[in-house]
């Protein structure tokens, strides 16, 4: 580096430009290096990829549609649960990755990988990480297998269902026997208006209610089984780059860095020695070299 001039004057803007030629070679090379170098690192930098899901729940039950708010919350929820320690602990016993942690630490390991987020379009989405793009779409699936076993109910809540199913196929019994009964002994009894006669109504109420009982015959047994890996509507990716570290990022934010303090330090440098020109200034510095142990 050429002796950078001192003046009693202020610096003009040639000034500056002469000082930024003098310098020009040092002012490329070394953020070049830099970044380089910082491309280098990048490669014994443990790579994380990210394994991303798309699920959506059911909008009808029983041939009913649900009301749309209430399907927004219900994903809101299975989002909270994913990330749930009722999942995440399951999956680190399962999977053993709580590699010599406490389980309130493998949890809080685990829970920096897993997001869940519900996008514009309702649906919920399961961004896992990993070191690898298969651990990734693997603890990906892990997560989503054991929510889908917490959709089953169990204990009272089964016990419950189990009753009504059973409830529900001894009626469906009962009316198409009353029904069947009906047709054979008197078939005109059908073709009369729905609407005119005791015996049209009673044919329209067992109508309804055989409806009723055969619908809760579908929906019961869907119930106890939980929700299927059907509403999965994007399977788990096996991600093929990975999101950190961006190679190319870091080398160019390391050339950024580097010409800022390069920069930085050539008009500090420049403005010290502009200040030394001055008799009192120049005591004070040599002063200070002293206090900090430079040389003069």
């Amino acid at each position: 580096m050429t002796d950078l001039p001192t003046s009693n004057t202020k610096p003009s803007l040639i000034d500056y430009l002469q000082l930024v030629a003098e310098n020009l070679k040092l002012l490329i090379v070394s953020p070049v290096v830099a970044g380089m170098l910082a491309f280098g690192v990048t490669f014994m930098m443990p790579a994380t990829y990210v394994s991303e899901s798309i699920i959506g729940l059911p909008t009808s039950f029983g041939g009913q549609s649900l009301n749309p708010a209430a399907v927004v919350t219900a994903t809101a929820q299975a989002g909270a649960v994913m990330v749930s320690p009722l999942i995440l602990d399951s999956v680190i016993d399962l999977h053993g990755l709580a590699e010599g942690r406490t389980a309130q630490g493998a949890r809080k390991k685990l829970l920096e990988r897993v997001r869940t987020f519900v996008s514009k379009d309702g649906l919920l989405r399961l961004e896992v990480q990993a070191n690898s793009p298969p651990d990734a779409q693997k603890l990906a699936n892990a997560v989503i297998d054991a929510w889908l076993l917490t959709t089953k109910p169990a204990g009272e809540d089964r016990a419950d269902l189990d009753k009504r199913l059973a409830n529900a196929k001894t009626s469906l019994a009962a009316v198409e026997r009353v029904l069947d009964k009906i047709s054979r002994d008197d078939v005109n009894k059908l073709l009369l208006p729905l609407t005119r006669g005791e015996n049209g109504m009673a044919i329209v109420a067992l109508g309804e209610l055989q409806s009723k009982y055969f619908i809760e015959t579908l929906a019961i047994p869907r119930q106890l089984q939980g929700l299927s890996r059907d509403i999965v509507k994007q399977s788990p990716t096996l991600p093929g780059e990975p999101v950190f570290p961006k190679k190319g990022l870091v080398a160019a934010l390391a050339f950024v860095a580097a010409e800022i303090a390069l920069v930085a330090w050539i008009f500090l440098r420049y403005l010290w020695h502009q200040a030394g020109s001055s008799p009192d200034i120049a005591d004070k510095q040599t002063r200070l070299r002293k206090t900090i142990g430079l040389k003069g």
